[in-house]
């Protein structure tokens, strides 16, 4: 635990924020395809391994390397927030208005 007292809360902060983002995006994805009768679990896990996992694991990863070494700090804030930006996008445009399509 000691480990997280080290970490800067910009740092923090950026994982949590895209973090949400991710998983929020993933739920309405989920639910969206739910609704039109399209979700099948069993793509589940492939969807979390090439869509959802991959920006988790390189956004913890340049953290801790930002930890380490402050060098990396501007190269992870632009990370974290082009990844907010694209799930954010994705869950305005792709998924809000899709849900909005779908229940007329």
């Amino acid at each position: 635990m000691d480990f997280l007292q080290t970490v800067d809360p910009i740092i923090l902060w950026g994982i949590k924020i895209s973090l949400m983002f991710i998983l929020v995006d993933t739920f309405f994805g989920w639910l969206l395809a739910f609704i039109n009768g399209e979700f099948d679990i069993s793509k589940a896990p492939k969807a979390l391994a090439t869509n959802v996992f991959p920006y988790i694991g390189g956004l913890i990863v340049l953290g801790v390397a930002t930890t380490l070494d402050s060098n990396w700090e501007p190269l992870f804030e632009i990370f974290a927030g082009l990844i907010s930006a694209k799930f954010g996008y994705e869950i305005i445009k792709e998924k809000i208005l899709g849900f909005f399509k779908s229940t007329k």
